[in-house]
């Protein structure tokens, strides 16, 4: 889980903003709101909502986790490509920065990297040990010459002088950490990277396709786990009149699909050969209602039922999976009600797990009995265009019965100043 995030220059992102998960206030539903670590002295927070108005920077926080996230896991070897950073326009010539502290099998890491569009300048890795921060390894890049510096301080490194030697042929431009990736290699660093691997989701985006990953994860081959079922009843829960969900697999010609042609023409000049007949799932869902039963395709269901089920995947996962979770507007498609409901089946689902997501609607501050104001952060742009970020707790709202009525009337910042635009309405003089 993560404990803190900062970052700097990246995106919008164009001064330091801090994230903070730790509960910071006693809720009367800490036991779904609040993952406790006793022996690390830590509670953290499950959920996190991100609310502001349009190009504020909210969908930029979850990108620039996920930034770290392909960073690390994705990056190749190749010393002329670009590290893929996108920092502030304005301060494209400044290094973009990111501290990560997190919780992995009980232990707590700490990673930081600092980078401009051609090269890493620095980075570093540490483990806690009784509250106090050990360094794993630090490269920093000498402006002076360009040589890189190294520095490892585990328990062990001075005897893995051929880890240490490979781990030094890494690139301008790739982490440490994902140099690992080639080598058959046990400890601190190995395990800071699994969770990269094994803990942070992908970031879903509006028109992420979840489809297709529903029925690869959960819907298909699920060694002998009836996912099938836990989706029927998170439907009925819901309020849809869902029974059944029939899952029809069918082969059909390569030349049917819409792209057949490009791909084709694509394949031909690489030399690759294509297969004649391509795998093709169908969904169905079976309802009931008082006068009989039918079954309608998922592409005819109503965009609010399609995208619930689509989400139901990740309700699977905080029952069973360390996951951090991250979704980008989260109301789209769907009503208040079922975004309510959604937020409460993942608390009563969620185990080790976080839930990060951004929304521009408004009624889910009044949403209290899902909604801990502890989880609530405002975006705003200052007049530096850089994104401004503010926790609603930190305000003195304690006796404010209605978050959304205080946020519409701009007391806590992040709502639009239409005042110009109705004063240049037709008809003005």
């Amino acid at each position: 889980m993560i404990i803190r995030f900062t970052v700097k220059n990246f995106r919008s992102l164009r001064d330091e903003i801090s994230l903070d998960f730790r509960a910071t206030s006693p809720d009367d539903f800490s036991e779904y709101y609040i993952q406790e670590y006793p022996a690390l002295g830590l509670r953290l927070l499950k959920l996190a909502m991100f609310i502001g108005k349009n190009a504020s920077g909210k969908t930029n926080i979850l990108l620039a986790i996920e930034f770290l996230r392909y960073f690390i896991l994705n990056k190749s070897a190749d010393k002329d490509k670009p590290t893929g950073i996108t920092p502030f326009e304005l301060d494209r010539d400044k290094d973009s920065c990111f501290d990560l502290e997190y919780v992995y099998k009980d232990v707590v890491y700490k990673y930081s990297l600092c980078l401009n569009t051609h090269k890493i300048i620095r980075e570093s890795l540490s483990e806690a040990t009784n509250n106090k921060f050990q360094l794993i390894f630090e490269r920093t890049l000498k402006a002076e010459n360009g040589t890189i510096e190294y520095a490892y301080d585990w328990s062990g490194s001075g005897a893995n002088e051929s880890l240490i030697g490979n781990l030094e042929l890494t690139t301008h431009t790739q982490s440490i950490l994902t140099r690992l990736k080639d080598y058959q290699y046990s400890g601190p660093m190995q395990s800071a990277y699994d969770w990269f691997k094994n803990s942070l989701a992908q970031v879903v985006l509006p028109k992420t396709d979840l489809r297709s990953w529903s029925i690869d994860k959960f819907l298909g081959k699920n060694e002998g786990k009836d996912y099938k079922a836990f989706y029927v009843k998170q439907l009925q829960n819901a309020d849809f009149i869902v029974q059944d969900i029939e899952v029809q697999s069918k082969e059909v010609p390569f030349d049917s699909i819409p792209i057949a042609k490009i791909l084709k023409q694509m394949a031909q000049e690489s030399g690759q050969e294509l297969p004649d007949t391509l795998s093709d799932t169908e969904i169905y869902l079976h309802h009931e209602v008082s006068d009989g039963s039918f079954k309608l395709n998922l592409t005819e269901q109503s965009d609010g039922t399609i995208r619930f089920f689509e989400l139901c995947g990740f309700l699977c996962w905080a029952q069973e999976k360390n996951k951090i979770i991250m979704i980008d507007e989260i109301e789209r498609s769907m009503h208040e009600y079922l975004i309510e409901h959604f937020i409460a089946s993942y608390l009563s689902n969620a185990r080790e797990c976080q839930f990060l997501f951004t929304s521009q609607n408004t009624s889910i501050l009044d949403m209290h009995e899902v909604i801990s104001r502890d989880a609530i952060w405002i975006t705003d742009r200052g007049d530096n265009g850089a994104t401004l970020l503010t926790k609603i707790s930190d305000y003195e709202i304690d006796n404010i019965k209605s978050l959304r009525k205080l946020y519409r009337s701009g007391a806590v910042g992040g709502t639009l100043n239409l005042g110009l635009v109705l004063k240049g309405s037709i008809g003005d003089e």
